[in-house]
């Protein structure tokens, strides 16, 4: 009778096998573990609403450029970076605003929304400074910067007091954690800003 016995198999093609299927499954458990990580998720979230952030910057600068040309979107520039500076007292509010929100709710301190009026109310006064400034000196730096018109650096001035505001739900937002409605924020004002100065453009109102 014929032996039909099964012919050996390689054991090296066995436990290679085993050892990438192993692997497979180790590296798809990690993965797994990683997304249900609190701190990863957020900071994925955070990263997200910041790309689309950024994605609008670079889509509004490449709008302007092209529909206003290179003199006037020099005007633009100039406009911008005084913005960006401006904006910088902003930036350090946010993480004030962040740490102290944090410290109130790890004491389970219910006086955030008391925080939020009397951070709106405070940082009022310094709004209010910056527009009686720049109406003081909108037509000697529109005519420094050869504008033809103190109408930018009057809306400049109104947009740096009212980006100041900005920072106190974001700063709050951040130091509750709720880091969803923060990226929603982030990546929606960029959205925003660069539809309507699209609209404007278009619409053939230039810097003036």
């Amino acid at each position: 009778m014929p032996d039909v016995s099964p012919e050996p198999r390689d054991p090296s093609t066995t436990i290679r096998g085993t050892v990438q299927t192993g692997a497979r499954s180790g590296l798809r458990e990690r993965l797994v573990q990683l997304s249900k990580n609190r701190l990863i998720r957020q900071n994925a979230i955070l990263f997200t609403g910041g790309l689309i952030a950024g994605i609008g910057g670079f889509v509004f600068h490449a709008i302007a450029g092209r529909i206003l040309g290179p003199a006037i979107y020099g005007q633009v520039a100039f406009l911008i970076a005084v913005y960006a500076v401006g904006t910088a007292p902003a930036l350090i509010l946010v993480v004030v605003l962040a740490r102290y929100t944090a410290t109130l709710a790890a004491r389970g301190d219910t006086g955030v929304r008391t925080l939020l009026t009397r951070t709106v109310r405070l940082i009022a006064i310094p709004c209010l400074l910056a527009v009686l400034i720049t109406a003081l000196f909108a037509r000697p730096v529109a005519a420094f910067e050869h504008l033809g018109s103190p109408i930018p650096v009057l809306i400049l001035g109104f947009s740096i007091a009212l980006v100041w505001q900005v920072p106190i739900p974001r700063g709050i937002l951040q130091g509750l954690q709720r880091f969803t409605s923060l990226s929603m924020n982030l990546s929606l004002e960029l959205v925003v800003r660069t539809l309507l100065v699209y609209t404007l453009l278009a619409a053939g109102y230039a810097v003036s």
